[in-house]
């Protein structure tokens, strides 16, 4: 096989994933839609572009089965299969399967599959006909040719063919006399190419290294006094925004298609628990960096999956609440604040907080002597281990689910919130930064030593004053600020530094981006900037409460706080009932 074969096919497999992942939303509309014309034409013109590449590429044997694939979609066009679940159960059947062979291929452009038996399906699948009572009143029809379906294909072909003939005819007629303007705007179209991920991510580390760069360089021209230099800084420093803005941007992709797998997630599920459930999408343009929709996505699973099951009542319970008989689960996304938020809400039964505690001491994950809020014991199906259920099923059971929803979002830096009625529903909402590339920051001073605190978790800043300090038996000291008192922590407690400042002389960062809001105290803000992330070598990576480092503007490293995970160890020494490895989960 020559370069240019091979840079064909990978190109083909690249397309075709594509494609697929699009025709598996149309199944799912086919079904709840299956008079939709145009929908029914774009499963079909999409099958037989995959058949029709993959046979001129070289892939005889995908070719060959997306041509039975398209064969039994023709049916289904030409009205003689209705959009029954066993149809289209095939059908996504055949979806996986295609999309398993792609996966194969990107690895081994000579991987062979055993399709046998979903050929079999395909080619031999018989609808049941409704069985007629009265036998005398069936009409002998005249004995017709009825064409094979194979005749159906190429007479199917060959029309779009003529049809697309014709519409590229040349016709005269007279055109409206219209301006330049009009022109340039009807004429214009957003042309795109493929560049490699590689050179993406290459130019991203420039940019980021640069922006670095131009950090250094706007913090020592302020030493000098040329007004010509320091005006041509700052037009360069506005240009590279500029251009760090377009780069971050090549990041972004909208959540479309992470969304739409989660249509087949509820539609699976409700069909293994015998319920009906229909899943509202909201925000799918909603755009995101790369990374970030890469780890959001098993989250999004886990939480799919536990609202069509402990959330969706069965239609029996339903209906005895008064409620209808089919279960909405509804899937949003949107932007707010410069942060991202993606929403799971459903109508279901809702979380009920003294069940979730007592299922809580059930398996040892708190004691029964124990005193939670409600909150609080919402947050309990966070924990490692924590499941109502009690016995393990294919869908749910395990308890782990809801741990890797809370630990994922925890290290993409950021936060999720629960709110839930009885017997009216539950929401999730995470909140998540755009991106983890270069994010805004506070570099603050302790000891000497500079630190960076994401602006994310910060809410506000202050001095205290003696009056505001109070000292707890339980909570040691703490903030008294608008009637609520918020714990203080000195950052330079947990890196082994030593500072003996009165409380009124540090400047207290107030952090309300987790459950609990707490102060932390610092020797001093030194700037608010943007930093570029760099990941801990192998001897830091389990330094708790630390996500990465960076370079600022004088050159000198400084590590990348995160507040809940330092104040995580603090209070699991004060709450010595909760076991650590559950306490790392709620």
């Amino acid at each position: 096989m020559d370069d240019f074969e091979k840079e064909l096919k990978i190109g083909f497999l690249e397309e075709a994933e594509q494609s697929i992942s699009e025709v598996e939303g149309c199944f799912l509309i086919l079904e709840s839609r299956p008079d939709d014309i145009e929908n029914i034409n774009k499963i079909f013109r999409l099958a037989h572009n995959l058949k029709g590449s993959s046979k001129a590429v070289g892939f005889d044997e995908f070719g060959a089965f997306t041509h039975e694939f398209e064969t039994f979609i023709l049916k289904i066009k030409n009205g003689a299969l209705s959009c029954t679940p066993a149809v289209i159960n095939i059908l996504l059947a055949a979806n996986d399967h295609v999309l398993n062979m792609i996966s194969c291929l990107k690895i081994d452009l000579n991987a062979t599959f055993d399709s046998v038996a979903l050929l079999g399906q395909m080619k031999n699948y018989c609808q049941e006909l409704p069985i007629v009572q009265n036998i005398a009143a069936i009409e002998i029809p005249k004995i017709k040719y009825e064409p094979t379906i194979e005749e159906i294909l190429e007479a199917e072909l060959a029309r779009e063919s003529a049809e697309a003939l014709i519409a590229n005819q040349p016709k005269i007629k007279i055109k409206p006399t219209v301006n330049n303007t009009q022109s340039a705007q009807v004429g214009s179209v957003d042309e795109s190419i493929r560049v490699a991920l590689s050179k993406v991510e290459s130019l991203l580390n420039s940019v980021s290294e640069m922006v670095i760069l131009q950090s250094v360089l706007k913090e020592q021209i302020s030493f000098l006094e040329n007004d010509s230099l320091k005006k041509t800084v700052l037009q360069l420093s506005k240009i590279s925004k500029e251009i760090q803005d377009s780069s971050m941007s090549l990041r972004m992709t909208p959540i479309k298609p992470t969304f739409q797998k989660m249509q087949r997630i509820v539609r699976d599920t409700a069909q293994a628990l015998n319920k009906d459930i229909h899943l509202v999408l909201i925000g799918e343009e909603t755009e995101l960096d790369k990374t970030v929709l890469e780890k959001i996505n098993d989250p999004l699973v886990h939480l799919i999956r536990n609202s069509a099951d402990h959330g969706i009542e069965n239609s029996q319970i339903r209906l005895a609440n008064g409620k209808s008989e089919q279960g909405t689960v509804k899937l949003s996304a949107y932007h707010q604040s410069g942060k991202l938020v993606i929403e799971v809400s459903d109508d279901g039964g809702g979380l009920n907080p003294e069940k979730l505690r007592l299922k809580a001491i059930e398996k040892n994950i708190i004691t029964a002597n124990q005193k939670l809020s409600d909150d609080e014991c919402r947050h309990l199906i966070f924990a490692a281990g924590f499941s109502t259920k009690d016995a393990v099923t294919d869908v749910s059971g395990r308890g782990v689910g809801m741990d890797v929803v809370k630990t994922n979002i925890a290290e993409l830096n950021g936060e999720i919130k629960i709110t839930s009625a009885v017997g009216i529903g539950t929401t999730f909402k995470i909140t998540l930064p755009l991106t983890l590339a270069i994010i805004d920051s506070l570099i603050v001073l302790s000891c000497d030593h500079k630190f960076a605190v994401p602006l994310t978790h910060v809410h506000e800043t202050l001095r205290p004053v003696a009056k505001q300090i109070q000292h707890h038996k339980n909570m040691g000291e703490t903030l008294l600020l608008r009637g609520e008192n918020l714990p203080m922590y000195r950052i330079a407690d947990f890196f082994g530094l030593k500072n003996d400042s009165a409380t009124t002389d540090l400047i207290a960062l107030v952090i309300r981006s987790g459950e609990k809001p707490f102060c932390l105290m610092v020797d001093d803000i030194s700037i608010q900037t943007e930093i570029v992330t760099k990941p801990l070598g192998l001897e830091l990576q389990n330094l708790k409460g630390v996500s990465g480092s960076t370079i600022l503007a004088d050159g000198k490293p400084a590590l990348i706080i995160e507040p809940q995970d330092l104040i995580l160890r603090k209070r699991t020494e004060s709450r010595p009932d909760i076991k650590t490895e559950n306490v790392k989960a709620a």
